[in-house]
């Protein structure tokens, strides 16, 4: 076992103390109090649980130059901007540019490629392609779902898209502005577990009340 010691930023009693920390094959193993005056402060790492690398204009590994300095060891990305560029491709390209950067990067399945009928990107993910992702490790869950209208109106490939999601037990990320009462309830019951579209507080709150 190894053992490091520091003032521990405890996150959940919001005090600072001195601290043991022991390590076993990778995992803490214990942590406790001891008597001391040290330089070193220890707190956990950030993690980004949503975010599209791709918005920085910067691949993963670069992305990992910026932000690990500043705290954030583990992000979970949605890679929908490149995958509706280069589909499978650009997905694949990202977890090998990840994996070359002590950054802990976590995927959702685009849900969304091409976002509508009328792109012409190039990407194309069906939902046989997201049957097989979510197999992967890498793939925590389901991306956020923008097509909320084919969501409400039972449109045969998203509703297939979901399904594929809960039959492997991955969440199912959310994206639906303004989308209230009746069809907020329609969107909710097939399973879909977040938000992060709401921009009034009434919103946040009827959103919350699902969840």
């Amino acid at each position: 076992m190894e053992f490091i010691r520091g003032n521990l930023l405890n996150v959940f009693t919001e005090e600072i103390y001195s601290a043991e920390i022991g390590f076993e094959n990778g995992l803490i193993s214990c942590v406790k109090p001891v008597d001391g005056n040290f330089k070193t402060l220890i707190l956990p790492g950030f993690i980004d649980s949503h975010i599209h690398i791709e918005s920085s204009m910067l691949c993963p590994s670069r992305f990992a130059e910026a932000v690990i300095p500043h705290g954030t060891t583990s992000v979970i990305a949605d890679p929908h901007e490149i995958a509706n560029v280069m589909g499978l491709n650009g997905i694949n390209y990202m977890l090998d540019d990840a994996s070359t950067v002590p950054l802990k990067m976590f995927l959702t399945v685009p849900s969304c490629v091409p976002a509508t009928k009328f792109e012409t990107a190039g990407g194309i993910i069906t939902s046989k392609d997201i049957a097989t992702l979510l197999k992967r490790p890498e793939f925590v869950g389901l991306g956020e779902v923008m097509n909320f209208p084919g969501v409400v109106g039972q449109d045969p490939e998203v509703m297939e898209k979901l399904e594929v999601a809960h039959a492997n037990k991955k969440p199912i990320d959310g994206h639906a502005p303004l989308l209230s009462g009746a069809e907020l309830c329609s969107y909710a019951a097939a399973g879909i577990s977040t938000d992060h579209e709401s921009t009034t507080p009434s919103e946040a709150f009827e959103k919350e009340g699902l969840a």
